[in-house]
């Protein structure tokens, strides 16, 4: 049930911006003092298959100072599909990430996927450390818990930036 992502529009173009832009668009992830704080921005993960890069990934999650979360997480599938989905699960160890939440719209295969849990993992590399910035799949339907942190595989962005706060 893990998916690929998808082709561009104008709305995820957008949102293939990460870190103070992000911010700036989405003021209810605005980083604050000790806040957690991931923002996403890709045109897509590529695979060591050669896959092409031409999807959308986008992550904008906060855990603000009292533990709520905050955000909204985005993956448009190679095939066009995709989902919008509300995070309810931010958990940070290290450079890498776990992003959780419920898809408010979206398909899969030809179905609904509305209501369904999804999970990812991203990993900030860090800019100007020659490395690229990773993510994993976009897992729905899983019985995952954001904050077990499940080995999920990582793939690079080479197009995106990924930062984790």
């Amino acid at each position: 049930m893990f998916k690929t992502l998808a082709s561009p529009t104008v709305l995820f173009a957008a949102l293939t911006v990460a870190g103070p832009l992000a911010a700036a668009l989405f003021p209810s992830t605005a980083y604050a003092g000790g806040a957690t704080l991931v923002t996403v921005g890709s045109s897509d993960m590529c695979d060591d298959k050669g896959r092409p890069c031409d999807a959308n990934f986008s992550i904008s999650a906060r855990e603000d100072d009292e533990g709520l979360v905050f955000g909204t997480y985005i993956d448009r599938f190679e095939n066009g599909e995709g989902f919008v989905a509300e995070v309810d699960c931010v958990f940070i160890d290290g450079d890498d990430a776990w992003i959780s939440g419920v898809i408010l719209d979206g398909t899969w295969d030809g179905q609904d996927k509305t209501g369904e849990t999804v999970i990812t993992r991203v990993r900030d590399n860090g800019a100007g450390r020659g490395e690229t910035d990773q993510i994993s799949y976009s897992y729905i339907g899983y019985d995952l818990e954001c904050t077990d942190a499940p080995n999920l595989r990582l793939f690079p962005v080479p197009r995106g930036q990924v930062r984790v706060h």
